[in-house]
């Protein structure tokens, strides 16, 4: 048995096992979105932090991350259920009861509405939920003064679109074709989730790389610590922490350095600021001094 045949049997056998194949796909493309999330913030890295760190402190990275993600969810699971169940009730309440005749009968009449308006509150719910996570993940996990609209980034979005509407056909084709399509063909329909399903798992890597990006610039911006153990002693500005390890950037007057310590093995690397940088300080500091 050659290795393309035993690659097909193996794949015909977890189809036979739809749910555990639903599982480790979904593990696979949890797996994509975190790593490719690491690699945006490790691209402010140096190589040699890259080369000596990236692959010890991915498991501290990871975990996390997958923390915010759960924190921030749980969070909005709350904000997403109160909301929703206020939302709903003070619309019947102005809206959608009647409150002529005996007070008991309208009660009646509104608690009759609000128990039949569960996907009005479902809706509100994923909605609210959706929203409220993403805010606070944006608002915990990067800073949003650092979030900018470079020129790579539009160029992002402006590429995703183009070609989420070139999967739509919506250039070559009426709307009202498109719908007819849609509803008559079901393979049309398929081929097309499919293809738009393509289009947003890019979307979502690039906007956990971008996500990277911002995480880093965060860290970057925090001010420095200071650090003990037992093999270093430094005022840090702490990237990436765990309990044997340590990753930061140590800034002086005259030096800046990266620094990961790894049990009792330490490495460092200077670089000196910029003399333009120093003298644009120094004639600075003279022209307060004159003044």
């Amino acid at each position: 048995m050659t290795a393309v045949e035993a690659f097909k049997l193996g794949y015909a056998k977890l189809n036979e096992y739809k749910l555990l194949w639903l599982c480790l796909r979904g593990v696979f493309i949890f797996l994509a979105f975190v790593i490719t999330h690491y690699a945006g913030f490790v691209t402010g890295f140096p190589i040699w932090v890259i080369s000596a760190a990236a692959v010890d402190m991915f498991p501290t990275f990871s975990a996390l991350f997958i923390f915010y993600v759960t924190f921030c969810y749980s969070v909005a699971r709350v904000m997403g259920f109160v909301i929703s169940q206020f939302i709903v009730s003070m619309s019947i309440f102005f809206t959608g009861a009647d409150r002529r005749g005996h007070k008991f009968k309208w009660l009646r009449k509104y608690v009759v509405n609000y128990k039949g308006r569960s996907d009005e509150e479902s809706a509100y719910y994923w909605g609210m939920t959706v929203f409220a996570g993403v805010g606070l993940l944006f608002l915990t996990y990067v800073t949003p003064s650092g979030f900018t609209l470079s020129a790579i980034p539009v160029l992002a979005v402006a590429v995703l679109t183009f070609a989420a509407i070139l999967k739509t056909d919506i250039l070559v084709a009426k709307p009202s074709k498109l719908v007819r399509k849609l509803k008559k063909r079901p393979k049309y329909r398929g081929n097309l989730i499919s293809g738009m399903g393509f289009v947003f798992f890019g979307v979502v890597l690039s906007l956990s790389y971008y996500a990277g990006v911002l995480r880093f610039e965060r860290l970057i911006k925090e001010k420095p610590i200071d650090y003990a153990s037992s093999s270093l002693k430094a005022n840090l500005v702490v990237l990436i922490s765990n309990k044997d390890s340590v990753l930061g950037i140590e800034e002086t007057e005259s030096a800046i350095s990266w620094i990961y310590s790894s049990g009792d093995v330490v490495m460092r690397t200077y670089e000196r600021k910029s003399e333009s940088k120093q003298s644009d300080d120094i004639e600075t500091e003279q022209g307060a001094k004159a003044g």
